[in-house]
C-alpha cells in the first residue's frame, strides 16, 4: 500500500514538473517563432536593397558610358558613327 502512495506522490511531482516544462517550451517556441519572423523580414529587406543596389550599379555603368561617349565625341567629329557604334548599343538611355 505504501508503494502506491509513494508512486502517487511521485506522479504528482512529475506532473507538476511537466506543467512547468510545458510552459517553458511554449514560451521558447513563441520566442523562436517571433525571431524567425524578424529574420525573414530582415532577409527580405536585405534582398530588396541588394536588388536596388544592382540596378543602381547598372545605371551608373550606363551613365559612365554616356560620359565617355560625350568626352570622345568632340575629339573625333569625323568618326561619330564609329564612336556611336562603340558606345550606344550598350546604353539604354540614348
Amino acid at each position: 500500500m505504501q508503494k502506491l502512495v509513494d508512486a502517487s506522490e511521485q506522479l504528482t511531482i512529475l506532473n507538476e514538473k511537466l506543467t512547468i516544462q510545458r510552459v517553458a517550451v511554449t514560451e521558447k517556441t513563441e520566442a523562436c517563432e517571433t525571431l524567425l519572423k524578424e529574420i525573414s523580414t530582415a532577409t527580405q529587406q536585405a534582398e530588396e536593397k541588394k536588388k536596388l543596389a544592382i540596378e543602381k550599379g547598372k545605371e551608373i555603368e550606363e551613365q559612365n558610358k554616356i560620359i565617355k561617349f560625350e568626352k570622345v565625341q568632340p575629339l573625333l567629329p569625323k568618326n561619330k558613327i564609329s564612336v556611336t557604334l562603340l558606345f550606344i548599343p550598350q546604353c539604354s538611355y540614348i
